[in-house]
């Protein structure tokens, strides 16, 4: 017998035009944002493939499966064979065993058989052991001519029991465990500017596009599309402003696009969401807390375990790595080793810390303060220093995400391979160090500031005279420019190729 909560789960099944009463529909339709997340494209529906999904909570995930169910019903998939089940209350392996056979075995004449199955599975990585009962249905034979989907906001746990589906996950060049981070730049200025969107989509859309104009600033050349946007500098030096506010979380931008603030249950909802996950890996909140603001403190410059332990009297150095990797795995932070110019690897015990979007950071940064949130905010951002941390992580996030578009081993991808800082003195790093692996180093240097000294060249030349590469690029406020030794190409102009 059909369980009767599919049909709740489904509507589609009674009448495909339900799709659009669905909430996560109304509201993307109600936004001020016109967004439909990258990554959804990156699927292939075509083949038996079990695919997770994971990123930070209440970033767009169970949106992003509604878009492509609504998607599929516009393309005539029959709505019997699209099916959707939050596991919000289910709790064992068995539970995800029977949700899947029930459906498969009871609507055998509902479907159209010889048609591919599309099964999403929000919220499994609440479900203990879950992948035991997907390893078990592909053993048997049961999710032949299915796609799965599985998401979860519990990432860490997601990630881990994806991992123990060996040879389960079907064949495909692409990855199996997709990351759902907030909007980059390029999509959040997509999603709010009809002009730009165009022209994003005609010149930095595609990967080629992003990888070949990238490969000719390692060559110390400007491509002419980076020169056609020019005439957006204006817009898009705004559009950058506000992304320090809002970050790329598609409802903190609604909201801070239609009140032109952002009102304190937002920050509420996300802190309390970071928090849960804490509390449910048993965490002393005060101790994190105090973790957490030494942390801030020293964005953007290398600390080490043992310092933070100092400062914090917390535990050991153990248990603040344990904090660390939490939040890393979290995909709140973005943890930067140094990079040994001789081992061509990352060496020291310092690491430089990031913050993937910004409005984690402020939503945590706000953590302490009786001010109201979004004036902290906003008090933050007009500080030049503070700024320019904020946009030195935001490059960092987007290198990240440049170096997986550039790599040829997506599924074995791992950032700390690829990015690095270097430390050319006692006090003195370089921002970042883009490496493939085997021939290419390129000293990158953000420098958010009207005026760019000699001085602020110090850690390319350290860097170039230490390894004899001869190409640097320089990130500037409203700089562009080739010179003999570096080019330069302003923040929000760079970001566009991401």
């Amino acid at each position: 017998m059909l369980d009767p909560t599919f049909i709740e789960f489904n509507p589609w099944w009674i009448s495909k035009d339900t799709i659009n009463q669905d909430k996560k529909i109304i509201e993307l339709a109600n936004s001020k944002i016109h967004w439909d997340p990258r990554i959804r494209h990156t699927f292939d529906y075509s083949k038996d493939i079990v695919y997770s999904l994971r990123g930070p909570r209440q970033v767009g995930k169970t949106t992003l499966i509604k878009l492509q169910i609504k998607n599929f019903l516009e393309k005539g998939v029959s709505p019997w064979n699209i099916f959707y089940y939050s596991f919000d209350l289910d709790n064992s392996a068995k539970d995800v065993q029977r949700v899947i056979k029930n459906y498969l075995e009871n609507t055998l004449r509902q479907r159209i058989e010889k048609n591919r199955c599309y099964i999403f599975l929000d919220e499994v990585s609440s479900v203990k052991n879950w992948q035991k009962a997907i390893k078990l249905l592909v053993d048997m034979s049961l999710l032949k001519n299915c796609t799965v989907v599985v998401t979860g906001s519990h990432s860490i746990d997601l990630k881990r029991s994806n991992e123990l589906l060996p040879g389960r996950k079907g064949e495909t060049d692409s990855v199996y465990d997709k990351i759902m981070l907030p909007m980059k730049f390029s999509e959040y200025v997509s999603s709010l500017d009809d002009e730009l969107k165009q022209f994003i989509e005609l010149n930095f859309r595609h990967s080629a596009d992003r990888k070949e104009i990238f490969e000719k600033i390692l060559k110390n050349k400007i491509d002419d599309r980076i020169y056609n946007a020019t005439k957006f500098s204006s817009k898009l030096d705004g559009y950058l402003l506000n992304y320090l506010i809002t970050g790329g979380i598609p409802k903190v931008v609604d909201e801070y696009q239609k009140k032109n603030r952002i009102d304190e249950y937002i920050y509420t909802t996300y802190f309390d969401s970071i928090i849960g996950d804490i509390k449910s890996l048993e965490i002393d909140q005060r101790k994190f807390k105090r973790f957490m603001s030494h942390f801030i403190k020293n964005i953007g410059w290398p600390i080490s375990w043992n310092s933070i332990q100092k400062d914090t009297e917390i535990g050991s150095w153990s248990t603040i790595s344990r904090y660390a990797n939490l939040l890393e795995d979290m995909f709140i932070i973005i943890l930067f080793f140094q990079y040994d110019s001789k081992k061509k690897s990352s060496s020291s015990d310092r690491k430089k810390i990031y913050f993937h979007d910004t409005f984690f950071f402020h939503v945590l940064n706000s953590w302490t303060s009786p001010k109201n949130s979004f004036q902290v905010s906003e008090q933050y951002v007009l500080d030049e220093s503070n700024k320019g941390h904020l946009i030195e992580g935001i490059i960092g996030d987007h290198l990240i995400r440049l170096a997986f578009s550039m790599t040829e081993r997506k599924q074995r991808f791992d950032h700390t391979d690829h990015l690095f800082y270097w430390k050319y003195d006692k006090d003195k790093e370089l921002d970042y160090v883009f490496y493939n692996g085997d021939k290419i180093e390129l000293p990158i240097e953000v420098k958010y500031q009207k005026t760019i000294t000699n001085r602020d060249l110090d850690g390319i030349n350290n860097f170039k005279r230490a390894t004899n590469v001869k190409n640097a690029l320089l990130i500037t406020k409203d700089q562009l420019a080739e010179t003999e030794n570096h080019i330069k190409i302003p923040a929000s102009l760079f970001l566009l190729l991401v």
